[in-house]
């Protein structure tokens, strides 16, 4: 297993990205580069920095194992749609050598679940086309996005995230769909507050995964304020399991 920690970029100031490659790479461990959650709707915004995004990245040598764009219509008629702004995450990807691309699995209105399940399978297949990273779509129980039922029904390839389901349903995606599985968020919710530190649960997640011989990457996705528990949980799980 390959471990990385979150670190997001918010800012469509392309003067922020100076400097930002050097202070990733002092945090001492790989990343998984988040871009500004509302993605798709700062498109135009943000995607003229992209590029020096990249540079700063590969000119600091900093290990980006995913990326993760999460907000964007995934499912179109049409693939160009998908990919006119897809293409562009795709792009970064391959500049900075990610092996990952992990999606939110929206839902389309007017569309019913079972063509818009088709059409979000074609787009992600039109987009791996582009990439030499792996194209996944992030687990969750429901709502306005598809629940990790129907992706993993799809047969698509998926992106656990511990946070977003119920412990009892991520060990049984994981003893009933671990080879779909691509890429972990690991992380715990406790109540209503998601992306806490991992305790018992999480990490019964990962011994389980490791009895399985899963050799995917894992991202360890807490809230901000605890950067300092990421760094050391992704050194500690790296000497665990990262021989695996």
């Amino acid at each position: 297993m390959v471990f990385c920690i979150r670190k997001a970029v918010f800012t469509d100031d392309h003067e922020c990205i100076k400097n930002i490659g050097q202070q990733i790479k002092s945090l001492g461990v790989p990343i998984e580069l988040g871009l500004p959650f509302d993605f798709y709707n700062s498109f135009q915004a943000i995607k003229r920095w992209l590029p020096r995004l990249a540079e700063e990245l590969r000119d600091h040598s900093v290990p980006c194992i995913a990326i993760h764009a999460p907000e964007g219509p995934v499912v179109t008629y049409q693939p160009e749609d998908f990919l006119d702004w897809a293409h562009d995450i795709g792009d970064l990807s391959n500049k900075v050598g990610a092996r990952m691309i992990i999606f939110h699995p929206q839902r389309a209105s007017m569309i019913d679940d079972d063509e818009a399940l088709a059409l979000l399978s074609s787009n992600i297949k039109s987009l791996q086309q582009e990439t030499t990273a792996t194209v996944v779509l992030e687990t969750f129980s429901g709502g306005e996005r598809f629940n990790y039922k129907c992706l993993a029904a799809a047969r698509l390839p998926l992106c656990l995230d511990t946070s977003h389901m119920g412990h009892k349903d991520a060990v049984t995606l994981v003893e009933k769909r671990h080879d779909q599985i691509k890429h972990v968020h690991l992380s715990e919710a406790q109540g209503r507050v998601t992306h806490r530190p991992v305790g018992k649960e999480g990490k019964a997640v990962m011994k389980r995964l490791a009895e399985l011989r899963w050799d995917g990457t894992v991202c360890i996705e807490y809230l901000d304020r605890y950067v300092k528990e990421m760094i050391e949980d992704c050194k500690w799980l790296t000497g665990i399991y990262g021989d695996i």
